[in-house]
């Protein structure tokens, strides 16, 4: 789900020789996002899909390159990113969610480089536990006794 969305999400502008970043607000004041590198017309992926507080994707940017932030995640969390990347731009507006045209090109891309897939066996990608296994799992850790 999210990380195809973010995929076709980093088709929406016109990027040339720049970094982008697309990020969605996962809530919890941590947002799911990646770094791209779009060079001579192809798009890298720099990063693993990752669900991290936004000042924490600033780390993973290099600084000697143009970096364009957009999606509401950036929108939500636009002054840590401003704060912590200062050389960073931002996209407003339509390119905050992915169109049924970028998602359609990113499908078309994969299927002609032979990764047809198989919708069956299609299963969601999870970046951090739900909310309910985090709580589960601290109050498992608090009833635990002490090792010592």
């Amino acid at each position: 789900g999210d990380v195809y969305k973010r995929q076709a999400m980093a088709r929406l502008g016109a990027f040339r020789d720049e970094d982008v970043c697309p990020l969605l607000d996962a809530r919890m004041k941590e947002v799911f996002g990646a770094v791209y590198r779009f060079e001579g017309g192809s798009r890298r992926k720099l990063t693993d899909d990752l669900a991290l507080p936004p000042g924490a994707f600033c780390a993973l940017l290099d600084p000697e390159r143009p970096t364009v932030f957009y999606g509401d995640g950036a929108w939500q969390y636009r002054d840590v990113l401003t704060k912590e990347a200062p050389h960073a731009t931002f996209l407003d507006g339509p390119l905050w969610t992915p169109r049924a045209s970028a998602v359609a090109e990113e499908a078309l891309e994969r299927m002609q480089r032979g990764d047809t897939g198989d919708a069956d066996r299609v299963s969601p990608v999870y970046l951090r536990k739900s909310q309910a296994e985090q709580n589960r799992d601290r109050a498992a850790e608090s009833a635990s006794p002490a090792v010592g």
